[in-house]
């Protein structure tokens, strides 16, 4: 099945599952903000596979900078929304989760910005590119991300990064991060700060479900099992179960629509995982080739998580259920996928060179 149909599956799930909530939560969502977020992330879609993506990679720098940029203005400009940092207006009102736009952008600029590096700084010894690599791809960033409160994202980031470095065979820059993980994680466990604390109480509520920070793995756990083989009823009202909207949507479906649907869902989502990856392992070495697995991390680990955490297999934190949940993000979600589509769509066309030579000054 292709790349196309399993997304047009996904959305088709998305149109089930808005007016589903709708009818449960009535005006809380609304299916015409819905229907117009989700074909603004269609109309990307659609540009973006008709367009060369070496084009684009030439900004990379740019898209970058700006990208960081994104991310500071929310605590520059003091826009808190429920203890964190991330999310600003764009014109017209519409609200926009920085945060959960940011990995699919730093994806892109960064493979992009590699491969110009690997031309423009043979002058510079290992350690010494190794160093500014670091700072520029990994420290700044997760600061940025730190500073929104939005450490899962970060985490998201990080893993996509690791598969983008590992699939340009940047050995070294990705030994380099994988070691700074690893302390920052002990840290954060020996540290018990309280800006950790909402990761921390995830962890424990997952590992310890009779602890206070299991209420909402608990909730969703319950809800799954009362759906029964068929569901409660499309459009079923369950105040038990918070969120349905967001991060609690995979649950729900399964409470109203039943098990089977459910598991229509997950092999969906699976399937669509799966040949992301591999279509990126069908292109060339390079930054094409970089760009379309990161980003297919980018999406596959949020996609995957949200089922899992919903079923109890997984902590609990804040995921909404990518391409399915029809909000500003999947503007962008949709974007990195037709993006990807056009990546493949020229992988034999391309089949020298992912970027058009630097040109040298």
């Amino acid at each position: 099945m292709s790349v196309i149909a399993l997304v047009t599956g996904l959305l088709l799930i998305g149109l089930i599952s808005v007016f589903a909530l709708h009818n449960a939560i009535g005006e809380q969502i609304s299916p015409i903000s819905k229907l117009t977020r989700v074909s603004m992330g269609v109309v990307a879609l659609v540009c973006l596979y008709f367009i060369d993506y070496r084009q684009l990679l030439r900004y990379a720098t740019a898209l970058y900078v700006l990208t960081l940029l994104l991310m500071a203005y929310p605590r520059w400009a003091d826009l808190q929304i429920s203890g964190s940092y991330r999310w600003i207006t764009a014109p017209g009102g519409l609200e926009f989760n920085i945060a959960a736009a940011a990995p699919y952008l730093l994806i892109v600029a960064v493979a992009g910005m590699l491969h110009r590096a690997a031309n423009e700084q043979r002058s510079l010894a290992r350690w010494q590119r190794l160093l500014k690599e670091a700072a520029l791809y990994m420290a700044l960033p997760a600061y940025l991300f730190t500073v929104m409160n939005a450490r899962f994202q970060l985490v998201v980031y990080g893993i996509a990064l690791a598969v983008l470095l590992l699939v340009m065979k940047r050995m070294w820059l990705l030994a380099a991060g994988i070691g700074a993980a690893i302390v920052s994680a002990f840290y954060m466990l020996y540290e018990r700060s309280p800006r950790y604390a909402y990761a921390l109480d995830r962890l424990t509520g997952f590992l310890n479900p009779v602890a206070d920070e299991s209420f909402y793995t608990a909730r969703s756990v319950e809800s799954v099992q009362a759906g029964g083989l068929w569901g409660q009823g499309f459009g079923a009202v369950n105040e038990r179960l918070p969120y349905i909207y967001s991060e609690t949507t995979f649950a729900y479906l399964i409470y109203s629509l039943g098990w089977i649907f459910g598991l229509a869902v997950a092999a969906l989502a699976v399937l669509f995982v799966y040949r992301m990856f591999r279509m990126a392992l069908k292109l060339r070495f390079g930054c094409g080739r970089g760009m379309v697995a990161g980003l297919s991390a980018v999406i596959g680990i949020q996609l995957l998580w949200h089922l899992l955490m919903n079923v109890g297999l997984l902590p609990y934190f804040g995921v909404p259920l990518p391409i399915v949940s029809w909000s500003t993000g999947s503007i962008v979600e949709l974007g990195a996928i037709g993006l990807m589509l056009g990546a493949y769509r020229r992988k034999d066309m391309l089949a020298t060179l992912d970027l058009p030579p630097v040109r040298k000054t």
